[in-house]
């Protein structure tokens, strides 16, 4: 299982068993839990954090997930002041802690910390969200000298900006002190990120601290001026070198590995401080810059944020502060650390300690303080353990700290330390499993789109030519047949039933619009109501017709017809100025179709010549398919504008459903004309009453009878509503019988016959010509270099993780 942060002391209060977290004079540490390791078993301890003087022991150590999970990593919160012993010696003793020396804890640690930063320059960050540490700060909150203690080594030093690129600090023991410095260069000038990561050595390796801090500069030199040739920087021949202007600020990495026999075992990177304006000559977008390439590193989810808050100004005022404080997804993984306490203005203590209060802290993980060197110790260098020993007097000789037990083991460098490398331990050591997962799905992704853009081996260009013309014709005829895939999913032809859907009730809208009643009969809203009731489509786009101006209609057109009969003329008439209406919808209808034919097609041809350029074969083939297309289309126009043509006069031999549309039809009308006289004495309610004592008498008699049969309508029929229904559905039929002949099926007929002849496959000359077709697309060659580097980052990521496995296993 994960590793936990317990305490322990042999002299633990008798409320708290060993191996427990207890109430003492300090504050435990606390770690994300993870219940067991990838492979199922109990995890070993990790880290161990002991204070010589009091024997008291800050352990990582076995014990359930239950036990550990919400606890908080402050002191307890029964632990009242007055419990506790305030004796300086026990907070001497806190400054004297250090991380479990065992070789146990030293190598899982170790080798953890390690892994981090072999994959970070593996340059798999891009694709995984990995574990890190991030310093940031506002500009001179004393970034760099917090740096400093927790690395022991030198940083560059100007007035106002010292960082310019981000820096990676990769901490750890070694029996030996060295440095080396490497570049990691993965953007260019205006911070896009390049194709490939190449991290480069900057120098030999220092075996002097002292070198440190030069050695730097040049290599931030080298970051800021990437048009000089590296080698120039590492003699400072760049200081004479004219060129271009160096960037203020660059995306690009500073590495740096120190190892040595005191060195913590902690991975971090520090980032430029967030500046509020610029110098003079400065350029303004500085300061978005430099906000922008924090807020990348801090937005991503496995980030500790180590805040930097200067205690001589309001934190509320501070640059990064109001990135982070204000966040509550960065808060929760925030670790605070206050910088100069000794300029605390003089009564203003108390807002500083209320951060350490659980009620107060503004960040999960609390806060810590330090005191670093001052500009006076800076000017006169003095050695990195004599800056601990007079931070470790500053707090034991200076109030408010000296007498605020539940701060104690929150001060000083070596304290922010224990805690930085403890937490990250157990956050990589959580995270691990998913990275993994991640790797080996991300790189399987990427060996399947390699593989389906394969660097081309063709010794016979002709050939392969006829194959992918082949494959184009079998894979265009699947998707005109229909044949559902395995996976269901939906084939053209099967896309194009909504289209027609659509066509028929267009066609359907265009039918005359009868009113069983007299215009100015009833108000607009007693209409609409019986609109609704008629259940008509209100977007219908047919003539409206009142009953008083149908049988008008009707009157003037009468000749020699016998009683109950009606003119051919009003028919006709009625029937016309619907059919005009249906050469639009069937533009729309065939030009939806054509669309989403061609789309198919362009996407067919896409993918089966994808690595070729439109220059080329594929461009060759798209140009013949489109003409082929092109031709079909016109062929098929014309022949729908004949099928129009053909419903010019009302005519079926379909009488069946000629009949039952009329019936459906009169009946609809009847009983809504019924119901409106009745309405026009009776309310709603007596109207409904009456008729079902009517209708139920005249059928106790044995008889059956409706409702309009009750009361009889004088509803003039010009029977053009049943012909239309006929017409419209037959003439749907016929348009999309036409289209899938004509120009679907024509086209999966004669795709292949066109091909295999107009590539000219059998001319002279075909040979060269195939070949000169086959040159990829440079978006193809370009799309495979960049999947190629993805695999090489992903596989010596893979590679790093594995070496790791085997080390743990050995």
């Amino acid at each position: 299982m994960a590793p936990q942060a317990v305490l322990y002391s042999e002299s633990t209060p008798n409320n708290v068993s060993e191996g427990d977290f207890g109430t003492v004079d300090a504050t435990t540490y606390s770690v994300e839990a993870s219940p067991i390791d990838e492979e199922g078993e109990m995890a070993p301890d990790v880290l161990t954090v002991a204070s010589p003087r009091s024997q008291q022991i800050y352990s990582l150590r076995e014990s359930s997930a239950d036990s550990v999970s919400g606890q908080s990593a402050s002191l307890s919160d029964s632990a009242t002041t007055s419990e506790i012993d305030h004796d300086p010696a026990r907070l001497s003793d806190l400054f004297d802690a250090t991380i479990d020396e065992s070789i146990e804890h030293t190598e899982t640690r170790s080798n953890l910390m390690n892994l981090i930063g072999s994959l970070h320059s593996t340059g798999i960050q891009r694709e995984v969200d990995l574990p890190k540490i991030v310093v940031i700060g506002s500009q001179s909150v004393g970034k760099s000298s917090l740096i400093e203690s927790i690395s022991q080594i030198k940083l560059p030093r100007d007035s106002g900006t010292c960082t310019r690129c981000p820096m990676e600090c990769r901490l750890g023991r070694a029996p030996q002190w060295s440095c080396d410095i490497h570049l990691r260069l993965a953007f260019d000038t205006n911070g896009v990120p390049l194709k490939e990561v190449n991290e480069v050595t900057f120098g030999s390796t220092l075996f002097d601290p002292a070198d440190v801090e030069k050695q730097l500069r040049r290599a931030q030199r080298a970051i800021l001026r990437p048009d000089i040739d590296l080698q120039n920087f590492l003699n400072d021949d760049d200081l004479t070198i004219a060129g271009k202007k160096p960037l203020s600020f660059s995306h690009n990495c500073v590495c740096l590995r120190v190892t040595g026999p005191k060195i913590p075992d902690l991975f971090f990177y520090d980032l430029p401080g967030i500046i509020a304006n610029v110098r003079e000559d400065g350029d303004p977008n500085d300061v978005t810059l430099v906000e922008d390439l924090a807020k990348r590193y801090i937005r991503q989810p496995n980030c500790l944020i180590l805040l930097a808050i200067s205690c001589d100004t309001d934190y509320e005022n501070q640059g990064a502060g109001k990135l982070v404080l204000h966040d509550s997804n960065l808060t929760d993984r925030t670790i605070g650390v206050l910088t100069k306490p000794d300029r605390i203005e003089t009564g203003t203590a108390g807002k500083w300690i209320s951060l350490f209060r659980k009620e107060h802290r503004r960040s999960h993980h609390g806060w810590f303080c330090v005191k670093l060197s001052n500009p006076q110790e800076l000017r006169d260098p003095i050695s990195w353990e004599e800056a601990r020993a007079r931070e470790k007097n500053f707090f034991l000789s200076t109030a408010p700290w000296n007498c605020t037990p539940y701060v104690w083991d929150r001060l000083g460098s070596k304290s922010l330390t224990n805690y930085l490398s403890i937490t990250l331990t157990s956050l990589m050591y959580e995270k691990l499993p998913q990275i993994r997962w991640q790797v080996a799905t991300l790189l399987e992704r990427v060996n399947a789109d390699l593989d389906s853009i394969p660097e081309p081996d063709i010794k016979d260009p002709m050939l392969h030519v006829m194959r992918l013309a082949l494959k184009f014709s079998a894979d265009a005829k699947a998707e005109i047949d229909g044949k559902p895939e395995e996976n269901d999913e939906q084939r053209l032809i099967q896309s194009f039933h909504k289209v027609y859907n659509s066509f028929l009730d267009k066609v359907h809208k265009t039918a005359p619009r009868f009113r069983p009643w007299n215009r100015g009969e009833m108000g607009p809203e007693e209409e609409a109501s019986y609109i609704t009731r008629l259940e008509e489509d209100t977007e219908g786009t047919g003539r409206i017709l009142y009953l008083d101006e149908t049988s008008e209609l009707i009157k003037r057109a009468r000749s020699r017809e016998l009683p109950g009969h009606y003119p051919f003329e009003v028919i006709n008439k009625l029937i016309l100025s619907s059919t005009e209406q249906w050469s639009k919808p069937l533009e729309e209808c065939f030009d939806s179709i054509n669309a989403q034919f061609k789309a198919t097609m362009k996407s067919l041809v896409q993918q089966t010549f994808k690595q070729f350029t439109l220059d080329g074969l594929k461009g060759r083939v798209l140009t013949i398919m489109c003409d082929l297309l092109i031709r079909l289309y016109r062929e098929t126009e014309r022949t729908l504008k004949d099928v129009l043509s053909a419903e010019d006069l009302p005519h079926t031999l379909n009488e069946h459903d000629w009949e039952s549309c009329k019936i459906t039809m009169m009946r609809k009308y009847r009983e809504n004309r019924v119901v409106r006289r009745a309405h026009s004495t009776l309310s709603m309610d007596e109207t409904e009453r009456n008729l079902s004592i009517a209708i139920g008498a005249i059928r106790n008699m044995g008889l059956e009878v409706t409702k309009a049969q009750i009361f009889g309508l004088p509803f003039s029929d010009p029977r053009a509503s049943p012909a239309l229904d006929i017409m419209a559905e037959r003439f749907v039929d016929e348009v999309s019988m036409h289209i899938d002949k004509n120009f679907v099926r024509k086209f999966s007929e004669t795709i292949q016959e066109r091909l295999l002849a107009q590539l000219g496959l059998t001319k002279p000359g075909a040979v060269q010509k195939c070949a000169d077709w086959l040159v990829e697309s440079p978006d193809v060659v370009l799309r495979r270099q960049r999947l190629l580097a993805r695999k090489t980052i992903l596989e010596s990521a893979q590679e790093e993780l594995m070496l790791h496995e085997m080390t743990r296993g050995s």
